[in-house]
Parts: C-alpha cells; sequence; structure tokens
C-alpha cells in the first residue's frame, strides 16, 4: 500500500511522492515517520554510545596517562606509606602485577599520542600542499608578492634603486624595440642614474643677468645667482658644479671667473686655487667648482660668474643643472645696442613677467624641475 500525505490546505490526501497538492497545487511535505517510544530511547541511547564511543577513541591517548599516572600516585602512596604497607605485605605480587599494568597503560598513552600527532602533523602537510596548489591560492599570492615588490614601501628599502631604475626603463624599450635592446643598455643615460645626484637639490634659485657690449661682437656676461642647497642630513657632502666657454675667450684661463660667498654662517671657505679645477676638452674650457659643505640641512649661497663672448661666432648660451630645481626664477638686463632671446627648454614651464622698464626680460617657474636643460638666451646686435 503507497503512503499518502495530506495537504495542510485542502486536506486532500497526495501520495508520498508528490510535491504539490493535486487538488490544490499547493506544495506540501511528506509527514515524518514517528517512531514508538521504545524505539525512540533506543535510538538515543545508540546515538549517545556512538558519541561517547567516538569521544573515547579520539581522546584515548588522555584517558590511557590519565589512568597510568593516578595509579603511579596510588602506588607509590602505599609503597611509602608505614600504615598501609603492614597490611599490604601479602599483596605485593598484585602491587607489582599492577604496577606493570600501568607502565604499559603509560607507555601505550605515549604512543597513542604520538600517532595522534602525526596523524594531525600529516592532516595539515596534506592540507596545507592542497592550499598552496589550488589555482585561487596561487593566484593570491602572485598578485600579493606582485604588489609588495612594486610598493612604494618595498622600493625605499632596496640598496639598488638605480640598477632597478634601469631595468624598468629598459624593458620598455625592449618590449617596444627589441633590436635596439642590447644597444641602449650599453648607452643608457638617464638622469637619475648619475652617481649622487640625488644627495640634494637647489630650492628658490634666482638667476641675475647683466649683459653688456664691450667691443665690436664682443660681450661681457655676469650672472649672479642665488640658491638654497637642500641636503637631506646635516652630513658632510660635496656640492659641485661646471660650468664652460670656448677656449679662445677665455683669455689666458681668466674666464669664467668664479667668486663664492655664503649668505648664512654655514663654515663655507672658497679658495679659488683649491677648489676650482681646470679642463680643455673639445676646444672648450671647463672649470668645475669643488666644496665640502657640513652641518646644516639648508645652505643659502651667493655664487657670481663671469664671462666673454664673441656673438659673431657663437650666438647661444645655455642653462642647465644636474640636480632638481624647485621654483626658478630669471632677470635678463642687457645694453642698448644688444637684443636678448629667452627660449625655455622643452620640459620647462616659465612664465613671462611684464616689466616697464626696457632692455629687461623676466621669467619665472614655480614647477620642479628634473635634472638637464633648464632655457636658453640668444644674443643679437642691434
Amino acid at each position: 500500500m503507497n503512503k499518502i500525505k495530506e495537504c495542510p490546505k485542502c486536506k486532500k490526501d497526495n501520495l508520498i511522492d508528490h510535491i504539490h497538492c493535486c487538488q490544490c497545487g499547493k506544495k506540501i511535505v511528506a509527514n515524518k515517520y514517528k517512531p514508538g517510544t521504545f524505539k525512540s530511547i533506543l535510538h538515543f541511547v545508540g546515538e549517545m554510545i556512538k558519541k561517547l564511543w567516538k569521544g573515547v577513541l579520539n581522546n584515548l591517548y588522555l584517558i590511557l596517562l590519565s589512568v597510568s599516572i593516578l595509579y603511579f600516585l596510588c602506588y607509590t602512596i602505599f609503597i611509602f606509606n608505614d600504615e598501609f604497607l603492614p597490611s599490604w605485605e601479602k599483596k605485593v605480587f598484585w602491587l607489582n602485577f599492577f604496577k606493570d599494568i600501568a607502565l604499559l597503560i603509560f607507555t601505550a598513552g605515549i604512543f597513542t599520542a604520538s600517532l595522534k600527532y602525526l596523524q594531525y602533523i600529516r592532516v595539515f602537510e596534506t592540507e596545507f600542499e592542497r592550499i598552496l596548489l589550488s589555482d585561487k591560492f596561487s593566484g593570491k599570492v602572485k598578485d600579493s608578492v606582485e604588489s609588495i615588490t612594486f610598493s612604494e614601501d618595498f622600493l625605499l628599502k632596496q640598496s639598488n634603486l638605480s640598477e632597478i631604475w634601469e631595468t624598468v626603463t629598459l624593458s620598455k624599450y625592449k618590449q617596444q624595440f627589441p633590436n635596439l635592446y642590447a644597444e641602449l643598455k650599453k648607452n643608457i643615460n638617464n638622469t637619475f642614474f648619475v652617481n649622487n645626484n640625488i644627495s640634494y637639490y637647489y630650492k628658490h634659485t634666482k638667476k641675475k643677468y647683466d649683459i653688456k657690449v664691450v667691443s665690436g661682437y664682443k660681450i661681457h656676461i655676469m650672472e649672479t645667482t642665488i640658491l638654497s642647497i637642500v641636503r637631506p642630513s646635516t652630513d658632510e657632502f660635496e656640492w659641485d658644479f661646471k660650468t664652460s666657454i670656448l677656449e679662445g675667450h677665455s683669455e689666458n684661463e681668466k674666464y669664467p671667473e668664479i667668486c663664492i660667498e655664503s649668505l648664512s654662517e654655514c663654515g663655507m671657505i672658497f679658495d679659488p686655487e683649491k677648489n676650482i679645477e681646470v679642463e680643455v676638452k673639445n676646444e672648450n674650457l671647463i672649470k668645475e667648482c669643488k666644496l665640502k659643505l657640513s652641518g646644516h640641512k639648508v645652505y643659502n649661497i651667493k655664487r657670481v660668474l663671469k664671462f666673454t663672448q664673441d656673438i659673431d661666432k657663437d650666438r647661444e648660451w645655455v642653462i642647465g643643472s644636474d640636480r632638481i630645481m624647485d621654483h626658478l626664477d630669471v632677470h635678463v638686463k642687457y645694453s642698448e645696442d644688444l637684443n636678448v632671446i629667452f627660449s625655455k627648454s622643452n620640459k620647462a614651464k616659465f612664465i613671462k613677467e611684464e616689466l616697464q622698464e626696457p632692455n629687461q626680460i623676466s621669467y619665472i617657474s614655480q614647477e620642479l624641475m628634473l635634472p638637464g636643460e633648464k632655457f636658453k638666451l640668444f644674443f643679437l646686435k642691434v
């Protein structure tokens, strides 16, 4: 006979395999089978025995260790207690027997605990290996490693930032122009690769030029620069710069003339004989100035450079720096028989100031300027 179930809405009897009522269509659930009281008790007792047995098996090592330790305590009390010893003299055999049993149980407990531990270790290793080898976890690990590797905090802790920067820069070219990669690697000269060029930077630099015609096409240029050198620490460092002119304009190495003075007490002592090195290269006379400074984070300095130039042979004057510059003011004053044209470099951004005075031009850059060329001056005889 097929089992039936009653619809809770219309009370219609339906077969046990029906999901919806055949009369009203309401979803119905089969009545759960309710065993008798005696069977319920047996079922409950059976479940409790199963749970108890499972608990005993899982904690067998604890039970064995506890029983053996408890017996050893009792054995010690009876053996070394004079009050109990006389009545137990005839039962020494049984005492020793149970002692051996307790020792055996203790050993079994230790062995069971070891097996349990090894089982847990094995399960952990298997599960850990499964997680590590899963595609989902390996993908997250890869993303996390890549995120850490290219994070700012990670990069700041590296001592080979120049090599990392070079690798990143070259990788862009290798992807686009793989045939040029080998040659680029030999000749790459990124402005940030120069040694120690980030040991300091210039802040609020002001340049003033006073340009006059001396005779014919020969002009005299006086550049006055007021700048602040900013350092990350007060440790000793070397401030250096180079300036050059055509060897024929140097007048027996008199020019370019260099004069440096400190606008703040920083202990700077400038000696042209000791601090300036002269070199002739490709028909240019180059003067390099090097000064050791220490004890401050900011050094306010005034530098005056004097040049002569034949604008019939060379009409251009290029100004640049291998250091970062934050804010640059340029003011040029020139004689009436001369015209000066200001030309900024491609990367620099300058704003022209409107001046009322004739024969003067002024430009201001409030941008952070990276190392390289800043601007040019072109000279025309009027």
